[in-house]
This record gives structure tokens, C-alpha cells and sequence, in this order.
């Protein structure tokens, strides 16, 4: 069973690696991979989108991502 989350989605054809979303991420759930930012924990996402302001490249977009739904 799947729900969606409003997530950041970033285009890493284009990511420098600057690091700016990373530090604007209050949850910690973006991190640098091979140097590109890179959604770690979906989970803790706040859905705030304070990396896609903080991205200087306009990189990074909120979408709806499907997410495998927790039982209660």
C-alpha cells in the first residue's frame, strides 16, 4: 500500500553540490551523495520546502511521491 508525500524532488543532471539545501533542511532528510543532494529520509520530511528556496539553482521542486504506507 503506498501514500503519497510531498517531497523534494531535485534534478541531479544539474545539482553542483553547493550544499545549501542540506544546511536549510530543518528535518536533516537531505544529505550530499557522490556530491549531488540527495533525498536520505523521505520519512523525516517536514514538507516545508525549505530547500527548494535555499537551492541558488532552482533545482529542486515539491511533489507528490508515493510512499509506502506505515502500519499504526
Amino acid at each position: 500500500m503506498t501514500s503519497p508525500k510531498w517531497l523534494p524532488v531535485i534534478d541531479r543532471d544539474y545539482c553542483n553540490g553547493c550544499n545549501a539545501c542540506v544546511e536549510a533542511c530543518d528535518h536533516h532528510c537531505l544529505g550530499l551523495v557522490w556530491d549531488f543532494a540527495t533525498l536520505l529520509k523521505p520519512e523525516a520530511c517536514g514538507s516545508e520546502g525549505t530547500g527548494v528556496e535555499a537551492c541558488p539553482d532552482g533545482l529542486i521542486r515539491m511533489e507528490w511521491v508515493p510512499q509506502k504506507a506505515t502500519a499504526v
